[in-house]
């Protein structure tokens, strides 16, 4: 394992990804494969981003996708989920927004760090006035847990740009 950490530092991708070869030979599939993994996904990440291929950039995001979802470890699948949906914001791309952020809600709701809630609420909300969801936008700024975690302040906002979006300015 320090081998393929030490030939990541160094910007060795093809050296880290025999050493992981071998390790995963003579150890098989163990706690270490989802770090193995992604340094797989990060190693081919930064190879696109330095020779600028957008379908390396593709493949690199569909390894952190499917790690995401099998990783049990949560602050691994925060940071590839916070990375995911920093990479669709840029990307200008609201439907995937709105999907890893609800992952990133639940995740984080279910390991208590509202902190992060917080974060995800706010994207699940960008993505959702984005996409003309203004009935969703309504429903989710009533929900309890929801309202434990946002200020009531933006919770109203929430509500009167849905309201005027809807052209219901008397309301």
């Amino acid at each position: 394992m320090q081998i393929a950490i030490n030939m990541f530092n160094r910007k060795k991708w093809g050296l880290m990804y025999k050493s992981i070869k071998l390790y995963e030979k003579k150890y098989g599939i163990d706690s270490n494969n989802d770090l193995n993994e992604y340094l797989k996904a990060n190693a081919v990440l930064k190879t696109a981003i330095q020779k600028g291929e957008q379908s390396t950039t593709k493949m690199a995001v569909n390894m952190f996708e499917n790690l995401a979802g099998v990783t049990s470890n949560f602050k691994m699948k925060k940071a590839i989920l916070k990375y995911l949906i920093d990479y669709f914001i840029a990307k200008k791309d609201d439907v995937q927004i709105l999907k890893f952020s609800k992952k990133l809600y639940v995740t984080s709701q279910k390991n208590l760090d509202f902190e992060e809630s917080k974060r995800a609420l706010n994207a699940i909300f960008y993505s959702l006035a984005s996409l003309g969801q203004l009935d969703r936008m309504n429903e989710l700024t009533l929900d309890k847990s929801v309202r434990k975690l946002m200020p009531e302040q933006k919770g109203l906002s929430y509500k009167i740009y849905s309201l005027m979006k809807q052209q219901n300015i008397d309301k």
